[in-house]
């Protein structure tokens, strides 16, 4: 099936304007969210997430408002507008003035018991930022011959793709993303029909000759955990794991150009194109590329760029041989605008790439409050599965501890 044909288009391909649109409404959305698990009620977080992400960067550069008295917690506020206990006095939002303490009300209106240090809220280019930086550590999950031997391009690529639909759709500040990178890399091995790790139990084994100790049962890689991660990913991606990489694509140009020049290619040359071109395609997990264009355009861009830097003319002759006029011009346009776009940070290496793909400390430092806050809501989880009573009126038996969820 041709891959206009496919859901991979409908689904998974956007104008630019509307990619940053749905980012800015899943920042918004992802933020109130966490507010909610906070313990914010959905008022109190939509009040503080209501203003459009555009005007955060307005108020950030302005000083900081004073913050109002604190809000009485024992007594209930006087009406306003004949409804009582709504606070006459809305709290700040956390985005501005840094981070700082803050008492949400409970769900029955009472203060909690402790107080909750709310961490600013991520900007749109600082959550691309982290995904780049998961990003690469999938690719050297997926990349680590000591666990998985050599595995072909395809599954590192499908794995990356796989994190980057999901957090398409939510934001990093709803979920802990840490599972997932491994748990991608499973879902990509079987979408990509190797079976030699299909086992769970094996694959977390494969997993520990990385890293023992990143990869224990302490930090969400007992089995049932694993299996209930590999659920939730299969449910953000709406089991849709299609995924059309550019490598076919290059591979089937390489071949026909190869047929079609006048005086022939060595295989040495081929090779070495094909490698070079291989690994742009790679680096370019990083762009926002595979959500604008067709993969064969991604392909015929990285192909074109290795052969101008190797002075490879005839490549330029072949794919004008094999279009008409007009399409030229287009195909002409789409292949620059790749070029200009997203192959300025190309690299030598692929671990030049990841190497810049890293965090700096202060946005790492920032993304720890929310790491923190997941690491307590699923300590809080499996604590009250584990003291859970069976409903032993009823003559039910009590069911066995459930595991914690993501």
């Amino acid at each position: 099936m041709d891959f206009h044909e496919r859901s991979s288009q409908r689904k998974w391909l956007f104008t630019p304007q509307a990619l940053l649109a749905h980012r800015e409404q899943c920042n918004h959305t992802g933020f109130s969210k966490y507010l909610t698990s906070c313990g914010f009620s959905p008022e109190q977080a939509g009040r503080r997430t209501d203003t459009p992400y555009s005007a955060f960067h307005k108020m950030a550069v302005k000083s900081p408002p004073s913050l109002p008295p604190p809000m009485p917690t024992s007594k209930v506020s006087p009406p306003i507008n004949g409804l009582a206990g709504v606070s006459p006095v809305p709290p700040p939002h956390p985005s501005v003035g840094g981070e700082h303490t803050t008492t949400p009300t409970g769900p029955e209106g009472a203060a909690p018991t402790t107080a909750e240090k709310i961490p600013d809220r991520l900007t749109v280019e600082e959550e691309l930022a982290l995904q780049n930086n998961f990003l690469s550590q999938i690719i050297r999950i997926a990349s680590a011959e000591q666990a998985f031997g050599n595995l072909p391009p395809e599954v590192a690529a499908t794995a990356a793709i796989f994190f980057k639909r999901y957090y398409h759709n939510i934001s990093l500040m709803q979920k802990d993303p840490r599972v997932l990178l491994a748990t991608c890399v499973y879902l990509a091995l079987k979408a990509e029909d190797i079976r030699e790790f299909e086992n769970i139990g094996t694959f977390i084994d494969r997993l520990r000759k990385i890293n023992a100790k990143s990869f224990s049962d302490e930090k969400g890689f007992e089995e049932s955990q694993f299996q209930q991660s590999e659920l939730l990913l299969l449910t953000g991606l709406k089991f849709h794991l299609a995924v059309h990489h550019p490598f076919r694509c290059l591979r089937g140009s390489l071949e026909d150009w190869k047929d079609w020049h006048p005086k022939g290619i060595s295989s040495q040359v081929l090779g070495d194109i094909s490698e070079r071109a291989t690994l742009a395609i790679n680096q370019l997990l990083f762009e926002d590329v595979y959500f604008i264009h067709h993969p064969a355009h991604i392909a015929l861009a990285c192909l074109r760029k290795v052969c101008r830097d190797r002075k490879e003319a005839s490549l330029e002759e072949w794919m004008a041989a094999r279009c008409t006029s007009s399409q030229r011009e287009d195909l002409k346009q789409t292949l620059d605008l790749i070029e200009d776009q997203y192959m300025s940070r190309l690299t030598k290496t692929m671990d030049e790439r990841i190497m810049a793909a890293g965090c700096d400390k202060s946005l790492t430092k920032k993304y720890q409050g929310f790491l923190k806050h997941f690491k307590g809501k699923g300590k809080g989880n499996k604590k009250r599965s584990a003291e859970k009573p069976g409903n032993l009126s009823s003559g039910k038996k009590p069911r066995p501890n459930s595991t914690n969820q993501m």
